[in-house]
């Protein structure tokens, strides 16, 4: 049940980011019409296909969530059990806002970013930042909402450099990788400034247990790969795929382009894989 309620926790911070940070992207990177048109990236199926995921892996999470208070199968939850975590619990109020937006969202398919802002913070009432003050709470929305711009913005980026190119849409590529630079900035100091008001929070400044310490040196390694790409993104290869366009042979620099932003994209999903398995460790380690 325990490799159920993480992997389930993963694949909805995964679809979530996905929901906010592309419509996030849209208002950061992309002009008005490119928003609109659709032809640079398909906002309506997507906020629609991420709605729709949100909410079956709401309802099996909850389902999950349920049949291990309850000592049930999934198709066969405890109606007492189920009540007492819907109507009892805070967590169950954020579940329930979350359904909400995310079926509002798959009605309407193009509000990616408002319901996806609201659907990504209801996570923060399933962590360890749901037992905190409020400040820790606000702290855990901050870092939710800055990861999912940064993972949406690097799947619209995965989107656009795999595809078939005219030179037009080279160049907007490069100008939105250049764009990035300033968002990107932002987005890594709120990071590591909420990263570390969480962690000092959830432990009290003591040394957490073992597996959560571990996850949580796994998962700032990991982090400073990302930074690291990023960087090289942004001073190297960026520059170079400009120089490589002005001289008409974009593609050796494109490829990289490609290489590294997969890289670190995957990079990225593994990160929302250890924060998934933190939410089920105990952080003292005693439980």
């Amino acid at each position: 049940m325990e490799a159920l309620a993480i992997s389930v926790r993963f694949l909805l911070y995964l679809d979530l980011m996905a929901l906010f940070g592309l419509g996030a992207f849209g208002l950061h990177a992309l002009r008005r019409d490119e928003r609109v048109s659709g032809a640079v990236l398909p906002f309506k199926a997507l906020f629609r296909l991420t709605a729709g995921l949100g909410l079956g892996l709401s309802l099996l999470g909850l389902a999950g969530l349920v049949a291990s208070l309850g000592g049930t199968g999934l198709l066969a939850p405890d109606r007492e059990v189920l009540e007492a975590v819907l109507f009892g619990m805070s967590g169950g109020t954020a579940w329930l806002v979350r359904v909400a937006v995310l079926a509002l969202d798959l009605m309407l398919g193009r509000g990616g970013l408002p319901f996806g802002a609201v659907a990504l913070a209801s996570l923060a009432w399933g962590g360890h930042g749901a037992a905190g003050s409020w400040l820790q709470l606000g702290a855990d929305i901050a870092h939710l909402l800055a990861a999912g711009i940064w993972i949406g913005a690097l799947i619209a980026m995965v989107w656009l450099a795999g595809r078939p190119r005219e030179q037009a849409d080279l160049w907007r590529l490069h100008r939105v990788l250049r764009g990035f630079s300033s968002t990107g900035t932002a987005v890594v100091g709120v990071l590591i400034l909420t990263g570390i008001v969480n962690l000092i929070a959830v432990t009290g400044g003591a040394l957490p247990g073992a597996l959560y310490g571990t996850l949580i040196v796994a998962k700032v390694t990991l982090f400073g790969l990302m930074l690291g790409l990023a960087a090289a993104n942004r001073w190297r290869l960026v520059p170079g795929f400009e120089t490589a366009m002005a001289e008409g042979d974009s593609g050796r620099v494109l490829g990289r382009l490609r290489a590294s932003l997969a890289i670190e994209a995957g990079i990225g999903a593994s990160i929302l894989l250890i924060v998934a398995w933190l939410g089920t460790v105990d952080p003292s380690g005693l439980g």
